[in-house]
């Protein structure tokens, strides 16, 4: 029960705001989006899936709103594929690139990575993280709590699109949203991915609202 408890907390510990206490809290208004795309070998067959879903998103940017974009294969291999930038266009090239590329897949450090990075923008945005994934990780060396901790600190709201070529594995999934307070999305089909996006963003805008 003693190693539960810290871990159980962390998301009232990190994540709820102090009255009276300067905080790493981004503005309202505009978001600043980073998305974390798996592109480890076992994710190659629904590559052209997780394009089209980008391109969704991207397309779902309003005037202001900034988009960046990672990818993870393995935990040596996570790369930065485009900046925060207002074009649009700039990130769906940079999706459009997106290769498989060998690896065990560290899930947790990719998600971790993107949130450091989104941590580092001063825009005054606020700060939304769309992970897109099949639940599998197999070499992190980040644990959820390391990740909820990151997440927390920088003020990242956390949406996770699962999709995979068979049967994903959400376990991890769920930890990780429950302990962060973020969102899943599970599109059974890829006909579902569009309205899956709309809701993603109807839930993006929502939170806006929440804080005004």
């Amino acid at each position: 029960m003693t190693k539960v408890f810290p871990i159980f907390l962390l998301f009232f510990i990190f994540c709820l705001p102090v009255q009276g206490q300067n905080s790493d809290v981004p503005g309202k208004g505009a978001v600043d989006l980073m998305i974390a795309a798996d592109n480890s070998g076992s994710f190659r067959l629904v590559l052209d899936r997780q394009f089209a879903l980008i391109r969704e998103i991207a397309g779902g940017a309003a005037p202001g709103d900034r988009g960046g974009l990672m990818t993870y294969a393995s935990a040596s291999v996570i790369r930065q594929r485009q900046e925060l930038t207002e074009d649009v266009g700039e990130l769906i090239v940079e999706a459009e690139n997106i290769y498989a590329e060998p690896g065990a897949k560290a899930m947790l450090d990719g998600v971790r990575h993107a949130a450091y990075l989104l941590g580092k923008s001063e825009s005054g945005n606020r700060r939304v993280l769309i992970l897109i994934t099949d639940g599998a990780d197999r070499e992190s060396a980040s644990s959820v709590a390391d990740v909820v901790s990151v997440i927390c600190q920088h003020s990242v709201e956390l949406h996770v699109i699962v999709v995979a070529d068979g049967v994903p594995s959400t376990k991890l999934i769920d930890r990780l949203v429950r302990d962060s307070g973020g969102r899943r999305y599970v599109p059974k089909k890829r006909s579902d991915d569009p309205e899956t996006v709309r809701e993603l963003w109807n839930n993006i805008r929502a939170g806006e609202k929440n804080q005004e």
